[in-house]
């Protein structure tokens, strides 16, 4: 039995802080806020920039709150990107609505994703898909009983894609089933404790259909969350608010398939068999504090946030043997285990704006500009690159070690990327 290794290329550090940027656009607060009958809004900004290329999107929306006891918050978007190691084109739509009674309340909320023609680079590992489409549906049922609140909430979902490749093999990746179930428990709008189970059957198939690797994918959250500022009723609600959350992640995950000449229809195959099996667990702990403040014409918001893996590890196993025409030699083996510990990102939205009230009648409107900047810093990653450890050279592929922070490219893209500009109309 013998061990080989898996790094990625000098991509990733860069694909890695993409991603996370995209998943902190969705996770920030939204535009709308709660005291607002009416907003209408529109964002565009970077996620990425590169010399060779860039990945931007755009977002617009409105949302209507004609009672405290009903909303309705509907957007969509679009993300393409042009870099020389990821492009893609995806569209988003997404819809929230929900109503509430004396003591029982009905929210739910719709998303549909759908990709075009989608590439990947990872160092000298390419992927690529024809596209494909993704949504998911989610329901809340709140319980009031006084200051106290108690909501199970349900989620289902799924994705599919269209042919690709997935480098060594022609495939493509589907999920028949995502699902989710939670439970919040709340009092006086102050403290929030949420627990949440998410769990996926992604599966990994050939172009005809046929399954190649089946994987089960088990995620375990636990929060503490935090709202303080002015009570609604007061003239200074919503233009001061704390907001801060804390929480725990466990993430575990197993992978099981084969390839053979039977499922691979192409002559060019070079295995009689290719089984392996794999298994993959991370403990995450994060934390996120928002402060909010809007005196009489300016805004200001300022999210921070850490996301750090304590403990986690990805292994996997394989056994193969090459078809005469390549050998007939035979091979059982591990991969290296890819240590996750201590790997994690910190990141810091700033965002500022100018707010423009006049009164209209029958009722004021208000019109707000501003500006949003994404800094993020990774650490950890660099075990993940070729080099790194044995002094071979920085992320930036420079030979001095003082000339990254320099390079007008690299400066380039830190102040474009994660850069947004926003506006809002709102009543």
């Amino acid at each position: 039995m013998e061990k080989i290794g898996i790094r990625t290329g000098k991509g990733a550090p860069a694909a890695t802080l993409g991603l996370l940027l995209f998943f902190l656009f969705f996770t920030l607060p939204s535009f709308c806020g709660a005291l607002e009958e009416l907003s209408l809004f529109g964002r565009i900004g970077n996620l990425w920039v590169e010399a060779e290329g860039s990945a931007w999107y755009w977002l617009s929306g409105f949302s209507y709150r004609p009672a405290r006891s009903f909303y309705l918050e509907a957007a969509g978007g679009d993300l393409k990107s042009s870099l020389p190691w990821a492009e893609t084109d995806l569209s988003m739509f997404f819809l929230k609505s929900g109503v509430d009674f004396k003591w029982f309340g009905l929210h739910v909320q719709w998303a549909s994703f759908r990709a075009g023609y989608s590439e990947l680079e990872l160092g000298n590992v390419e992927f690529y898909n024809q596209g494909g489409e993704a949504g998911f549906f989610g329901v809340s049922l709140p319980l009031y009983l006084g200051p106290f609140m108690v909501a199970p909430s349900f989620l289902s979902g799924s994705a599919r894609f269209n042919d690709g490749s997935l480098y060594w093999f022609f495939g493509k990746p589907l999920v028949p089933r995502l699902y989710g179930y939670g439970l919040a428990a709340g009092y006086t709008g102050i403290h929030r404790l949420e627990l949440r189970y998410l769990g996926a059957e992604p599966e990994i198939r050939s172009n005809d259909d046929e399954g190649l690797i089946a994987t089960d994918l088990n995620i375990f959250l636990a929060s503490y969350a935090l709202k303080l500022g002015p009570a609604a009723s007061k003239p200074e609600a919503g233009r001061r608010r704390f907001e801060g959350r804390a929480g725990l992640l466990y993430a575990e995950g197993s992978a099981e398939g084969s390839l053979t000449a039977s499922n691979q229809h192409y002559v060019l195959f070079p295995f009689s068999f290719f089984t392996v099996s794999g298994s993959l667990k991370a403990h995450i702990a994060f934390g996120l504090v928002r402060l909010l403040f809007q005196p009489s014409f300016f805004q200001f918001d300022i999210t921070f946030g850490v996301f750090h893996v304590l403990q986690g590890e990805a292994n996997a196993d394989y056994h193969f043997k090459m078809k005469r025409l390549f050998g007939s030699s035979e091979f059982q083996g591990e991969v290296d285990p890819i240590g996750l510990d201590n790997t994690g990102l910190a990141f810091l939205a700033l965002d500022g704006g100018i707010v423009f009230r006049r009164p209209y009648r029958p009722e004021p409107y208000t019109l707000s500009l501003g500006i949003q900047k994404i800094f993020a810093l990774p650490w950890g990653y660099e075990k993940f690159i070729p080099g790194a450890s044995s002094g071979g050279g920085d992320s930036t592929g420079t030979d001095s070690p003082d000339s990254p922070l320099l390079d007008p490219e690299v400066l380039r893209t830190a102040l474009l990327s994660g850069l947004s500009v926003y506006v809002k109309i709102s009543r």
